[in-house]
């Protein structure tokens, strides 16, 4: 995994003001970044994801259509602040989906 890109993100991502877009957006929180953090050490083989900030202070972590483990055609991820829950949508290569919630005290999925 690219772990420049990861720190250089999380520097910008958290040096985001309120109202970052002009819409009245939150900072990104620590916490949510951590959540990524956390997922991608349980999760190695995913590789590194295009990060996002959210107007809510989560963060999307979208894997794009490429060659990806466990036959996904790609991922999105949300990740909360602090403990709440992460939503998840996975597309699968034969077209089937799936989506749920992680929950961020046990931050991995069940591919």
């Amino acid at each position: 995994m690219k772990t420049n890109y990861l720190k250089t993100r999380k520097q910008e991502l958290l040096s985001l003001k309120p109202n970052w877009d002009d819409k009245e957006a939150e900072p990104v929180s620590e916490s949510a970044f951590k959540n990524l953090e956390e997922f991608l050490k349980n999760m190695p083989k995913l590789g590194q994801p295009v990060i996002s900030p959210c107007p809510d202070g989560s963060i999307d972590a979208y894997w794009p259509p490429r060659k990806l483990p466990y036959q996904i055609a790609y991922m999105l991820i949300n990740f909360t602040p602090e403990d709440g829950d992460s939503e998840y949508y996975v597309m699968f290569t034969d077209g089937h989906d799936k989506s749920g919630f992680l929950n961020n005290n046990q931050i991995s999925l069940d591919l």
